[in-house]
């Protein structure tokens, strides 16, 4: 795995970087160390993509429900709870 790290230097979105597991096999990577790598890369975006989808739900659902109480007037708003 840090054989591949080491290769593939070009940005994760890029069209080079399915190259650069192409790459990493020509230079000499094994099978298991190319799908290590990818493993890698899943975990991270998932690390990072996860926490920020919940908080962006998290928000929505905030904003969502202030709008549904403030457009009430308070008496009503208070009854229902």
């Amino acid at each position: 795995m840090a054989l591949v790290a080491k290769i593939c230097r070009c940005e994760p979105r890029s069209r080079a970087h399915g190259l650069c597991h192409s790459i990493s096999r020509w230079k000499g990577a094994s099978r298991s160390q190319v799908l290590a790598a990818q493993r890698a890369e899943f975990v991270a975006l998932g690390l990072l993509a996860g926490p920020l989808l919940g908080i962006a739900c998290v928000a929505v659902n905030m904003v969502a429900g202030a709008r549904a109480a403030l457009n009430q007037p308070p008496l009503i708003a208070l009854r229902e709870v």
